[in-house]
């Protein structure tokens, strides 16, 4: 099968090295829209071999000039079937291709990405997008991000596993969701298919340089302005302590598990912002806390619970493996 491939095994940065990488990677791509449909193309096409579509989008009129994986006999159809027979096609059925018929939601976004090495984010809504960003922090994923408003264009990756902890994530670009009124997308403000095309190639490019080598966005956020061609490049910090959630707590009610057996109160001014785990949300995984979970140097952790029993519990079991972590939990 890598004859396929003879052209980019000549680059310096690929050869048969890096396309071994390329057929071993298993990558997501979560909305199949004018981005993640032509992403998962130039995917295919580089030799990645296994690759899951999600979406619950059937193909319409207005997605045929910007989506180049359909045509008007699929209209009607589910995006991620018709995907998923075309890209077969392209090197007869010896890829492995899933197509998920399903929503993103808080309930089973960890559970869809846990699989995969690679998260892309190719939808065009901020409340799916924060929902990606904190799965994937959850669950230790990297993903890489992209959307088009017009001729406007961002492009990032976040979360990339580092030695010495993650790099940024997509709240510590953009702290907190925008209000509804200001969300734009294809469908408010338009796009052209080259356009998405342009984002779509750099995504897909980049990608398949960090599953062969680095990518050039490890700590780089790019905006790209297409109708001027311009392209800025801005330097992305990781911003301490990470807020998945933002709770206010009264005072007296947050306790510290600092000196063994003894438990410290510390008021709400001393902690504003922190990571929370409530562990009565379905969503989270009490095993993975107990046996998985590595705490990162200068994030606050805080659990909770209904009666406050479980929190404490758990707060103690971690806080004994990681003595200088900063774990509380909730008084019940």
């Amino acid at each position: 099968m890598q004859a396929y491939f003879s052209r980019q095994i000549l680059l310096n940065e690929i050869g048969h090295i890096g396309q071994d990488k390329i057929a071993n990677a298993n990558v997501l791509i979560i909305g199949l829209g004018g981005l993640g449909a032509h992403i998962a193309q130039l995917l295919i096409r580089a030799g990645l071999v296994k690759l899951a579509l999600i979406d619950y989008d059937v193909v319409t009129a207005t997605n045929l000039n910007r989506q180049l994986l359909y045509s008007k006999s699929d209209l009607g159809k589910y995006k991620v079937q018709v995907a998923k027979e075309h890209l077969g096609n392209i090197y007869e059925d010896e890829n492995q291709i899933e197509a998920l018929v399903q929503k993103i939601t808080k309930y089973n976004v960890r559970d869809i990405i846990a699989p995969y090495d690679y998260i892309v984010d190719a939808t065009d809504n901020y409340e799916t997008r924060y929902l990606i960003n904190d799965a994937c922090v959850s669950e230790n994923k990297p993903w890489i991000s992209s959307s088009i408003q017009a001729w406007n264009a961002q492009i990032a990756f976040y979360n990339l596993l580092e030695s010495k902890g993650n790099t940024h994530t997509y709240r510590c670009v953009f702290p907190e969701q925008p209000e509804l009124q200001f969300h734009e997308n294809c469908d408010t403000v338009g796009a052209l298919g080259a356009s998405c095309s342009i984002v779509s190639s750099i995504v897909a490019n980049e990608l398949l340089l960090e599953i062969t080598n680095k990518t050039n966005l490890r700590v780089q956020f790019l905006n790209l302005d297409l109708l001027n061609l311009s392209i800025h490049k801005f330097l992305v910090k990781r911003v301490l302590p990470q807020n998945l959630e933002t709770y206010v707590i009264e005072v007296g009610n947050l306790w510290s598990l600092n000196h063994n057996e003894r438990e410290l109160g510390i008021s709400s001014a001393e902690l504003n912002e922190y990571i929370l785990f409530d562990l009565d949300d379905l969503a989270i995984d009490v095993t993975y806390y107990l046996e998985e979970f590595t705490p990162m140097d200068n994030e606050i952790y805080v659990f909770t619970c209904a009666g406050g029993k479980r929190s404490r519990i758990i707060a103690k079991r971690i806080k004994t493996k990681f003595p200088v972590a900063a774990i509380f939990y909730l008084q019940g």
